[in-house]
């Protein structure tokens, strides 16, 4: 591994820190979806999942966050990279998960949640312009595996928002 004043020039730990990351991201949205479902069996168990995946979902962004700030600054993670992270995953997790459990009539008690899924959801598209943009003008950026599979989250997002909303 080349390294360069202690920096990996090849952040691959960062990527899987920030996939371990994104998926409890999503497990505790899911979790706390799934725990306002109304049912009469296992309150108390209930309510401990909501508390703690409440807690986990408000945590994990400021970690995620940290971890990403931390990869551009020290680990050479590209700054558009960094972008996606903070965007896309809530931006296609919040749909499956909504659409998974049915929970579209719940808007009023989501509501932080949507505007939230609003807010990343507009940033993923105007993540996606730009790098449609770098990569239609910039000589030196070209499509790879990554970038294709980056587009790729942002569009089944936008996909699975119009189909599974209604």
């Amino acid at each position: 591994m080349n390294t360069t004043l202690g920096m990996d020039t090849h952040p691959s730990r960062l990527r899987e820190w920030l996939f371990v990351m994104t998926g409890i991201f999503t497990l505790s949205l899911f979790l706390m979806l799934a725990d306002l479902k109304p049912a009469d069996s296992f309150k108390l168990q209930r309510s401990i999942i909501l508390i703690v995946s409440f807690l986990i979902f408000l945590l994990s962004p400021v970690v995620l966050l940290v971890t990403v700030w931390w990869g551009v600054s020290f680990r050479r993670l590209d700054k558009m990279e960094a972008w996606w992270w903070l965007s896309a995953p809530f931006s296609l997790a919040f749909p499956v998960s909504m659409g998974i459990l049915h929970m579209w009539e719940f808007g009023h008690t989501l509501a932080l949640l949507i505007v939230c899924f609003f807010v990343t959801a507009l940033s993923s598209v105007v993540w996606m312009l730009a790098t449609i943009y770098q990569l239609t003008i910039s000589k030196t950026t070209t499509v790879n595996h990554k970038n294709a599979a980056m587009m790729a989250v942002v569009v089944l997002a936008g996909i699975l928002l119009f189909t599974l909303g209604r």
